[in-house]
């Protein structure tokens, strides 16, 4: 079993509604971080209710919370096991800050990106072939509402977000825009800090209009090839920015 020295607290001071909260974002950081090792145990229920100066039931919920998250496990008669990396929710939005925050975000983005390109490429392309003559009209109209947008970063990020979403129901699948939407999600607060940092909206703007023409001609392989010129613009731009230091990618989540 860990020692509690690799764990910070006291809480005591903080209100009691987030008192879980700090605890399981305590923890988890230490379990990102690598402080606390795959196959460990953490402290006991007591032991780190002694340490953080909280209730047992806190404790609890922690614990409760940073299962959700797949960083641990509980074992009945033995205590709390931390998971390996392959366990976690890659896509928790305090997993994904706190590998941020401890210097994980290139491969977080490479890993990311990789996703993307693999479905959105071929999302793009079964939008072009199912797509109704109703929904192409949608979309385009969509992206007319983009073209005036693109000097304004947040209301054109938010129907950037909502095009690809778009698309993504384009496919008649009725599972592929609930794969995408978290990391598209990440993605699109990624392609905030580029559109202020190098001002790329114009040209993927011009990327956008590629594949909607794409998906309009039900052109699979133009509409795939369209979306991989897209991605790719997206991948040089944070990778630029990253490089840059230019701002964080993940914005602070809340641990519930």
């Amino acid at each position: 079993m860990m020692s509690s020295d690799r764990l910070v607290g006291p809480f005591a001071k903080r209100s009691r509604e987030r008192l879980h909260e700090a605890v399981t974002e305590e923890v988890a950081g230490a379990i990102v971080s690598g402080s606390i090792a795959p196959g460990e145990y953490l402290p006991t229920e007591m032991g780190l209710a002694g340490q953080f100066e909280v209730s047992r039931t806190v404790i609890r919920e922690a614990v409760k919370v940073l299962a959700t998250k797949g960083l641990v496990e509980v074992l009945h008669g033995q205590g709390v096991r931390v998971l390996p990396r392959h366990a976690w929710n890659s896509l928790d939005p305090l997993v994904l800050r706190l590998r941020e925050r401890d210097g994980g975000l290139p491969e977080l983005l490479r890993e990311l990106l990789q996703v993307r390109r693999i479905v959105e490429t071929e999302v793009a392309a079964l939008a072009a072939e199912m797509a109704s003559d109703e929904e192409i009209t949608d979309v385009q109209s969509l992206l007319t509402r983009m073209d005036a947008l693109v000097t304004d970063v947040d209301a054109y990020n938010a129907l950037d977000l909502h095009l690809h979403d778009r698309l993504a129901t384009l496919t008649h699948n009725s599972l592929l825009p609930a794969m995408l939407r978290p990391v598209s999600d990440l993605l699109a607060r990624g392609r905030e800090v580029t559109l202020r940092a190098h001002g790329t909206g114009a040209l993927a703007q011009a990327h956008h209009r590629e594949i909607v023409d794409a998906v309009a001609r039900h052109d699979p392989a133009a509409a795939r090839d369209a979306m991989t010129r897209h991605l790719w613009l997206f991948e040089d731009d944070i990778q630029r920015a990253v490089l840059a230091h230019e701002g964080s990618i993940f914005a602070t989540a809340a641990t519930r």
